[in-house]
């Protein structure tokens, strides 16, 4: 097949690159108050996205060599993104998917510097419209304590861009920080836990600070299994995290204690899977949280909402989604292991880990795993280290 000159590729490869940073910043902001406030900065950021979603068509279309069987799984897979968005009006999946397809044998790491970028920027750029009182800072509170969502829609949305941040550098880094670095991440961490009030995402991001403290024992022991042992941790926790919403009891004190430490997780896990149908591609569900302004001031009957992505998947976006989503992240469990790529290994453990708690995984403003799959990963090659 022909290839493109490596000139060529370079200068095509920035076209994508820019598009995706384009997009990401937008959709970063679609989760902040500028989404609830009419200003002329929506329509700049409205042609912000648009440019940023043709730069990635025009590189996905014109200056990418797709193989007959990558076409083909890619029609099935358009056929079914379809599918849905006719059942449910999702048009996250489109985004992902575009976001995906562009990526094809572009390096990954430098998908995952533009892609915190633009995520970092967005932040910054929400603190600075905050700050000029162009979108308001909303203030919740949880048991009398005052939580700050600084220009976000929640608290919990700014902790979850966050951590994908976190967790985009940290592969980069390889999973070993300096002394400065860890200072920061430690002031990250009590931004997080303490002013945030996220505390999920803020165990999490501990969580992934101490891995990196072990990373060269973490690593020994991954490269000596046979098989992906970061696979079997997680379909373990993603089935557990299931099975536990259905099976949720408001008269079990140990559901209840469960559901206290998740914050209602599996109480709303629970509504969602008892009280709605599972169909094969999906159905138009309204959620309603806490966040934005709707959500503060409760102009709503009922609270409603499914944090966790897989059970968002299975009950907004059907079985047939959720089969796929398992299957991509069961296959390039036993891929990257046995290409020795454990950086990635144990970085897709965590973000399956954080998809429990939050619904990044069906975020477009936060979804970076399913672009790296697609992506370029030789540099990620670990060798066994003593």
């Amino acid at each position: 097949m022909y290839e493109l000159p490596n000139n060529i590729k370079i200068k095509f490869e920035y076209i994508y690159l820019i598009g995706l940073a384009l997009a990401v910043f937008t959709f970063t902001l679609s989760i902040t108050e500028l989404s609830e406030t009419q200003t002329s900065i929506n329509d700049v950021v409205n042609i912000l996205r648009y440019c940023g979603i043709f730069l990635i068509i025009i590189k996905s279309l014109f200056f990418t060599m797709y193989k007959k069987r990558e076409l083909i799984i890619w029609l099935i897979l358009l056929a079914v993104f379809l599918l849905i968005y006719e059942k449910t009006g999702n048009k996250n999946l489109f985004f992902i998917a575009l976001l995906s397809l562009g990526a094809l044998n572009i390096d990954s790491r430098l998908i995952l510097k533009y892609h915190m970028i633009a995520q970092i920027l967005a932040v910054v750029f929400t603190f600075f419209l905050m700050q000029n009182n162009i979108i308001i800072n909303l203030i919740y509170y949880r048991n009398n304590k005052m939580r700050p969502a600084y220009g976000f829609i929640y608290p919990t949305a700014l902790s979850a861009v966050l951590f994908s941040i976190f967790i985009s550098y940290t592969i980069l880094k390889r999973f070993t920080f300096n002394i400065v670095e860890y200072i920061f991440i430690v002031f990250l961490i009590y931004f997080t836990l303490i002013v945030l009030d996220a505390r999920l995402d803020g165990y999490l991001m501990v969580i992934v600070c101490v891995s990196t403290l072990f990373n060269k024992k973490i690593i020994n022991i991954i490269a000596k299994a046979k098989e992906s042992i970061c696979l079997i941790i997680s379909m373990i926790l993603i089935c557990l995290s299931i099975l536990f919403s259905y099976l949720f009891n408001s008269s079990s004190s140990f559901f209840n204690t469960l559901d206290s430490f998740f914050n209602s997780r599996l109480s709303q896990g629970h509504i969602a899977l008892t009280q709605y149908p599972i169909s094969w591609f999906g159905q138009k569900i309204q959620m309603q949280g806490m966040g934005g302004q709707q959500g503060l001031h409760q102009n709503f009957t009922k609270y409603f909402y499914i944090d966790n992505s897989f059970i968002q998947i299975l009950v907004i976006d059907g079985l047939v989604l959720l089969l796929i989503v398992l299957m991509l992240i069961a296959l390039f469990f036993i891929k990257w292991h046995r290409q020795k790529k454990y950086i990635l290994e144990i970085a897709l453990l965590f973000i399956c880990m954080a998809s429990i708690v939050e619904d990044s995984l069906v975020s477009s403003a936060t979804s970076i795993i399913f672009v790296i799959m697609v992506a370029n990963n030789n540099w990620s090659r670990d060798l066994i280290r003593k």
